[in-house]
């Protein structure tokens, strides 16, 4: 590798440190957060200041998701569900707390750091997706012990194709 170059990439990480502190957006190197913030600026939205519920928010103050993949085929994972004691509360959990919380769902594939496809899904239709995959990898972990209880489910191309605005 050459270490010059390897010097000047740490030198413009640090500078990005420096322009984030300054205007008070919280670490941008956790979960994606890069990825986030450039999918805020293309959509106009706000980041939002931690990395625990929304996201971001859209121009009317409104919670957003971002989801974000570097595969070459758009995909989104829901992973880290926590796993809820019924079935019936498991739904209602995921309904409330994971996908109606927010306004609007966004999918982006990057290449690199750039955004060559982005859709938006209503929750409603991400929750028509995902309800059913859910319920299966619920009744899974409840019937077989697993190490991580969580749950988690992926949105593929095509449903996204299907039920999606593009965006990019």
């Amino acid at each position: 590798m050459d270490k010059q170059a390897i010097q000047k990439i740490k030198h413009h990480f640090q500078e990005i440190d420096k322009i984030c502190k300054k205007n008070d957006i919280k670490d941008i190197t956790t979960n994606g957060r890069v990825k986030e913030f450039l999918m805020a600026v293309e959509l106009g939205h706000t980041l939002a200041d931690n990395t625990r519920g929304a996201d971001a928010f859209d121009e009317n103050g409104n919670p957003v998701e971002y989801k974000s993949t570097v595969n070459p085929a758009i995909n989104a994972a829901y992973r880290g569900i926590s796993c809820q004691e019924s079935w019936r509360k498991q739904r209602k959990y995921f309904k409330e707390e994971k996908i109606f919380c927010c306004q609007k769902h966004y999918f982006a594939r990057f290449d690199g750091l750039e955004i060559v496809e982005m859709y938006s899904l209503e929750p409603s239709d991400v929750f028509k997706i995902l309800i059913p995959k859910l319920k299966k990898e619920y009744k899974n972990k409840k019937e077989n012990f697993h190490k991580d209880p969580r749950l988690g489910v992926v949105i593929f191309k095509n449903e996204i194709l299907e039920n999606g605005v593009q965006l990019i």
